[in-house]
């Protein structure tokens, strides 16, 4: 027996009594909010063939929209041999890019989570009366860290990732790997910085997370360098900031280590000539610039031989 769902109980309901001369047509298009065509529609279907006649033609037959079970299958072997430990998200932009299957982010996980391929993480709540709010002009506090991990799956050692983030958007501003974290690997950092986007207002970062061992003598170096350059360098224990630098560190090494990944990166070098192509899709998905509310870099006025000497101390 065909199930019948409320709305077309009431669909025959009301039909039916129209077909009696119980109801007018106005009075039953009202009701069900069609127009009073409908209803002599709905009327010849109900003198033919009854009741069933105003049940959905639609039941039991697979959606005209429904994607097609070899593109299904070809989506979840890639995800299989390619994509195994990705999200939904980052898995769905990768199968675009470099397959062309267009399925929805949705629609794979719903599909990945049936094969196992993921687990649903847990959402948590978001107290909104705490989360401070971005604001500002581009340029005006530029968060600095660096972050040491296997950034190449064991393809080389462990190494530093210089981070420059704008608090006010979420932009990234430079990305720049290095063996070390010393006043001269930021130095090489900052000038990629100055030349891309001229001298910010000021830098922001962590005390602990610049340096480790001779952190005194060596913030002391960069911060004077920065002096000479009117860029303050502000060093902060907020909260707010530390997360956001940590979830930042998140995202980086679960894209930009799956990135390497499938573009055979293995070294330095290639890493930061790969970079920029990385740092402009990462600003496309994630960054705010709806609440830019202007641009507060300016230009650079000393020469590279004066850059030379303010950045080795001499």
């Amino acid at each position: 027996m065909t199930t019948i769902s409320d709305r077309e109980s009431n669909r025959i309901a009301i039909v039916g009594a129209v077909f009696e001369q119980q109801l007018s047509c106005r009075e039953a298009a009202l009701k069900l909010n069609v127009s009073e065509r409908q209803i002599y529609r709905l009327l010849v279907r109900f003198r033919f063939y009854g009741p069933e006649g105003l049940i959905s033609l639609k039941r039991g037959r697979p959606s005209n929209h429904r994607i097609k079970d070899d593109v299904k299958a070809q989506v979840l072997s890639l995800v299989r041999e390619r994509y195994t430990d990705f999200g939904p998200t980052l898995a769905n932009e990768k199968i675009l890019a470099n397959h062309g299957l267009v399925v929805s982010t949705e629609t794979l996980r719903s599909w990945m989570i049936a094969e196992g391929l993921w687990h649903p993480r847990k959402k948590l709540s978001i107290d909104n009366n705490r989360s401070r709010r971005r604001g500002g002009s581009l340029g005006e506090l530029i968060s600095i860290g660096n972050a040491y991990d296997d950034w190449f799956e064991g393809r080389r050692a462990p190494c530093s990732l210089l981070v420059f983030a704008d608090q006010a958007t979420g932009l990234l501003m430079n990305l720049r790997f290095s063996e070390t974290e010393s006043v001269a690997d930021y130095g090489v950092a900052t000038r990629e910085y100055l030349n891309k986007h001229g001298r910010p207002l000021a830098f922001s970062s962590d005390r602990r997370s610049m340096a480790r061992g001779t952190a005194s003598q060596w913030m002391t170096m960069f911060a004077g360098a920065l002096g000479k350059l009117s860029i303050d360098l502000v060093f902060t224990h907020d909260q707010q900031s530390k997360g956001r630098f940590g979830r930042l560190h998140k995202i980086l090494r679960d894209r930009l280590v799956k990135e390497m990944r499938i573009q055979g990166i293995n070294t330095i070098e290639a890493a930061n000539s790969h970079i920029d192509l990385f740092v402009l899709d990462f600003n496309r998905r994630f960054s705010k610039p709806e609440k830019l509310l202007g641009d507060l870099h300016r230009p650079v006025l000393e020469s590279t031989e004066e850059l030379d000497q303010i950045f080795l101390g001499q």
